[in-house]
């Protein structure tokens, strides 16, 4: 395996998307119980409505914004989806720790 990663591109983003963190450990249980229920919301409607599901794939931010997300204006959202042999895992970057 190589050390570098040339499958990465960096995504211009605004200054207010970059300034963006969720810190789950200041979320109080209520919110942090209402983000996840939102979050299996748009889950559940993604695969159960076809025109819902077309949206979000053609335009993520604005869609999951719409749907209760708090996603900034000027956030670039990238969908993937996990399969028994792939798994993705989103870590925060460097200056979000």
């Amino acid at each position: 395996m190589s050390d570098t990663n040339d499958s990465v591109t960096a995504n211009p983003v605004s200054n207010e998307a970059e300034d963006f963190v969720i810190a789950f450990d200041e979320l109080s249980q209520d919110e942090l119980t209402q983000s996840q229920d939102v979050f299996r919301d748009i889950v559940t409607r993604y695969y159960s409505d076809t025109a819902f599901k077309q949206q979000i794939d053609e335009n993520p931010a604005d869609r999951l914004r719409e749907a209760g997300l708090a996603i900034p204006e000027g956030a670039t959202v990238i969908l993937h989806f996990n399969t028994d042999s792939m798994i993705h895992i989103v870590l925060p970057g460097p200056d979000q720790v």
